[in-house]
This record gives C-alpha cells, sequence and structure tokens, in this order.
C-alpha cells in the first residue's frame, strides 16, 4: 500500500524548501573558517564531534517531510561540490544560501531574468578567478592540505608527504588501531570509475579487497548475458571467504543491468563493482590489452566469452589484492599471479621499452611512454590511526578532502583563502544583490570568529586596499598577504563552490511543485 503524499504549489512550495534548506545550511556553515565550530552529532547512541560540513549535512534528518526535502537540497549540494572539486563543500552551501535569500525576495516574473543573471555572475567571476590564479609550490600546496584537513597540521603533513609519492595524488585510505603511518604497492590507474554511485563502499569511493577481475573489450547489454558468471561468484565467495569481490570493466552497460548488480552488491551477496573502460577505439585496446598484462589474464570480447562459468574456468581471469575507484578513476592494486604470468608480464614492459627505444616520433614516443608508467604505477596508502568505526570515519572524511585538495592546487593553481579572492570578484560585478553574495564567505568566516559587522567591514575594506592578496589572517587576528603566509584556496575549489551553488540556486527557482511522501 502506497503512503499519502503532501503537495504544495508555487510560493508555499518554495517557502518550504527554502526554511528546511535553511535549517540545514545554517548547521553546516558554523563550521566555516580557522575558528568556525564543531558540530556535536549523535548517531546510532553514539555521540561526536565534526568541522567538515559534508558530514553534518548527511546526518540531519528534518521532521517535516518538505522541509526535509530542501534539507536534501544541501546534501545534493555537498555530493555535487565534492564531484567538481574534491572540497569546498561549506562554502558551496553558503553561496546557495545567499543567493536563495535574494531569490526569497524577488518576484516570481523575475525568474528567466535570475536565471541569465546567475549565469552572467559564474562566467565573469570565473574568468576573474582564473587570472587571479597562480601556480603552487612545496610551502602552499603544504598548506592547502593543512587547510582542508580543517587546520590539522599532523593529518594535513602526513597528506601533502603522502600525495608527494605519486605523480598525481592517488592516495588511498585503511584504519589503524597504530599510529599513523604510509605504504607504499604498486598499481595500475584508469582514468575512469565506476559505472554507478551505487557500488560506492564508503561516502566518495568503492574500496574491495581480494578482488577477481574481468576485462571485457565489449558491452553489457543485459543482466541475462551475466547471469550465470554472477551466480558462480555468489557460489564461490561463499565459500572461500578470503575472496568475495568481482570487477567487471567493460566499455559500457546497459542501465537495468547496473541497477541489478547494484542490489546485488548491497544485499551483501557479492562485492561487485562495474568499471567503465577509458578512452576509445585504439586506445582503449592498448589500455585494456597492458591492464591484462599487469593482472595476467586474458581479455575477453564477444568472441572468445559467453559469461559462463566454463569460459572462466578454461581460460582464467584476473585476481588483485585491492581496489579502489571514484566515479572518476579506479586504481588497481598489487596483482597476484604465478610464474608463467609475471614472465609474460615482464616481457610485456621489455616489449614496450623496445617500441619505445625505436620509435622516431615524438608522439608515438609519448604514448608508448604512458603506457609503460601506467603498467609501473605506485599506489600510496596511509594507515589512519583511528579507536572507534565513528574516528574513522571523520578523520577519512577530513583527510578525503585534504587529498582532493593537494590535486586540485596542483591542477588549477591557487588563490588567496579566507574568501578573500571571492570578495575581490564582488568587483567584476554590477548588481549590489551579487556582490552581497560574494561577500558573504568572507563576513561568515570573521563572524564565526566572534567579531561584528562594523569590525568584519573595516578589516574587508583595509584588505581591499592593500590588495588582491592581502587578507584576514583569524588565527593571528591580523591583515596578512595571505599567499606569502601560505593562507590559500585551490582555484578549482573556489570555481566549483561558486558553480555547485549556483547550478542548485537554477534548480530551486524553477521548482514550480513539491510532492513528499508522507512516511507512516
Amino acid at each position: 500500500m502506497n503512503n499519502e503524499t503532501t503537495i504544495l504549489l508555487g510560493n508555499e512550495a518554495k517557502e518550504a524548501l527554502f526554511s528546511g534548506f535553511n535549517k540545514v545550511a545554517n548547521a553546516v556553515t558554523v563550521t566555516l573558517g580557522p575558528k568556525g565550530k564543531n558540530v556535536l552529532i549523535q548517531r546510532n547512541r553514539e555521540t561526536f564531534l565534526t568541522k567538515d560540513g559534508a558530514t553534518v549535512a548527511r546526518n540531519i534528518v528534518l521532521s517535516n517531510n518538505v522541509e526535509q526535502v530542501g534539507g536534501d537540497f544541501v546534501k545534493n549540494l555537498t555530493i555535487m561540490a565534492e564531484s567538481n572539486g574534491g572540497d569546498g563543500t561549506t562554502t558551496a552551501t553558503l553561496l546557495a544560501q545567499s543567493i536563495l535569500d535574494i531569490i526569497s525576495i524577488k518576484e516570481e516574473n523575475n525568474q528567466n531574468f535570475l536565471i541569465d543573471q546567475l549565469d552572467h555572475l559564474e562566467t565573469k567571476v570565473t574568468e576573474f578567478l582564473n587570472e587571479k590564479s597562480v601556480p603552487v609550490n612545496e610551502k602552499t600546496l603544504k598548506s592547502v592540505c593543512v587547510v582542508s584537513a580543517n587546520n590539522d597540521h599532523e593529518i594535513g603533513d602526513l597528506v601533502y608527504k603522502a600525495c608527494s609519492m605519486t605523480s598525481d595524488g592517488n592516495v588511498s585510505l585503511k584504519p589503524s588501531i597504530d599510529d599513523y603511518r604510509i605504504e607504499q604497492s604498486s598499481g595500475f590507474k584508469l582514468k575512469s570509475g565506476y559505472a554507478s554511485s551505487g557500488f560506492k563502499t564508503s561516502d566518495k569511493s568503492c574500496h574491495l579487497n581480494n578482488v577477481w577481475t574481468i576485462i571485457y573489450d565489449g558491452d553489457i547489454k543485459s543482466y541475462n548475458q551475466i547471469i550465470d558468471v554472477i551466480e558462480y561468484f555468489i557460489r564461490v565467495t561463499n565459500n572461500e571467504k578470503l575472496v568475495n569481490s568481482l570487477a567487471i570493466i567493460a566499455n559500457d552497460i546497459d542501465e537495468e543491468c547496473l541497477k541489478s548488480l547494484v542490489s546485488i552488491k548491497n544485499k551483501g551477496s557479492l562485492n561487485v563493482v562495474v568499471i567503465k573502460a577509458p578512452d576509445f577505439n585504439d586506445k582503449r585496446e592498448s589500455i585494456l590489452k597492458d591492464l591484462g598484462a599487469y593482472l595476467g589474464c586474458p581479455v575477453f570480447n564477444k568472441d572468445n566469452f559467453n559469461f559462463k562459468q566454463d569460459d572462466i574456468e578454461k581460460l582464467g581471469i584476473g585476481f588483485c589484492k585491492s581496489l579502489l575507484a571514484t566515479h572518476d578513476t579506479c586504481m588497481i592494486i598489487e596483482p597476484v599471479y604465478d610464474e608463467e604470468e609475471s614472465i609474460a608480464y615482464e616481457k610485456h614492459i621489455d616489449n614496450l621499452n623496445k617500441l619505445l627505444d625505436e620509435e622516431t616520433e615524438d608522439y608515438q614516443k609519448t604514448v608508448y611512454q604512458e603506457r609503460l608508467d601506467r603498467l609501473q604505477g605506485v599506489l600510496v596508502t596511509i594507515h589512519v590511526k583511528s579507536d572507534t568505526q565513528i574516528e574513522w570515519s571523520e578523520k577519512k572524511t577530513r583527510i578525503e578532502d585534504a587529498i582532493q585538495a593537494y590535486r586540485s592546487a596542483k591542477k588549477t593553481g591557487i588563490l588567496p583563502g579566507g574568501g578573500k579572492a571571492l570578495l575581490d570578484s564582488s568587483s567584476v560585478v554590477l548588481s549590489n544583490f551579487f556582490q552581497s553574495v560574494l561577500k558573504r564567505p568572507f563576513y561568515k568566516i570573521m563572524t564565526n570568529g566572534g567579531f561584528d559587522e562594523k569590525y568584519i567591514k573595516e578589516i574587508a575594506d583595509s584588505s581591499r586596499l592593500k590588495g588582491f592578496n592581502f587578507g584576514y589572517d583569524g588565527i593571528n587576528n591580523q591583515v596578512v598577504d595571505m599567499v606569502e603566509n601560505s593562507i590559500v584556496d585551490p582555484t578549482g575549489v573556489v570555481i566549483s563552490s561558486l558553480k555547485s551553488a549556483i547550478s542548485l540556486s537554477k534548480l530551486f527557482i524553477t521548482t514550480g511543485c513539491v510532492i513528499s511522501e508522507i512516511e507512516d
């Protein structure tokens, strides 16, 4: 029997959504800045403290079902910001809240005009921030990690050291009852991730251990196509307690088949993930061929593999100690194979080195070098000291934020932190309303530090007079050169925060009705 639903239209719907959004956003944004406050959360009869905005949002359930829909906007916003920039979720929430404040006092018939203004705001501010961005150095990169770990120097320094050991900042995490430590292992990285977020084993990633691996250079068009293999592995993993995971790497997969596999994973029958093979045509073929050599297994296609138990027992498949996947990357870690497969892998490496030595064209030499780098890649693992599951979850979130911030800063450069970059970007916007939006993070950081609006305005004016790099050092309570003092934000994170906030705000503007189920 279906539950009853609540239906709200027009302004009534938006008011309820806005109320729910504000309740969650207010709880999230108290954490912003170096003197932002902790949030005490009780969950499953356990209590813990956090200063991570995304964690706060995920733990709020409102009593009013329509307001909860508005609260879910914040949760979706944090997911969007994390996906695009890896961090900056609290700033994105604050910016969206400021925009929605403006929308709530505008007339309904200004909808299209507001959307045009938001598009203009995004374009002008993004251009301004990209022009002002500067490359990172060792000092500022380390600072980015510390700031993103909520100014925890021990964790920030650990993340910087771990990320610096890899070419792309690719780092995995494991809980540990001992001290923090860093471990290096071999890994093969694909520039594509899980085919569905339903495969995630944590908030941001899918991490499997002891993984059987099938490489299929083709499309999976239905669940019936693979049902025999899936049932086989469910039986195998029930018998072999140390091996309970399966990864399928394929070019594409049917949506209904994905849903079936996610359901199997959620039921606990089999830890399964589907990874979409990266790139196209010849490049994809060479990547899969290299991966097959790395795992010591064949690359299957529709001509030699029918997803039957007999095929697996006759042809064999790959096996690795661990697999770590996000929405856009996958790391296959420490393959396990016999002596014959090991010799074949070494011969594959030797052959690529020979092709590289004999090649005269620069482009093709680069292609061969990329393939060798991928085959001989490394994965760095941080073992995170944590005595309880809740402590592990809280630290893991902060460390993941710091890792993503490191990668973003290295790729996109840095800007002065503390909300100063957005404060100065207000100069390229004509609308007084949207100028106030861009100033809000700077003001909120200082408000969380206990200062009144008059003093904050004096500091803001003083900072702007001294120049773009100058802002407010909340720890030492003074205006300083933020870049010189390594109080910085990754450019990509700042831009992503604004884009995510604007994207959600446009969705809010165009909402004319809310239909929400009433829980029994």
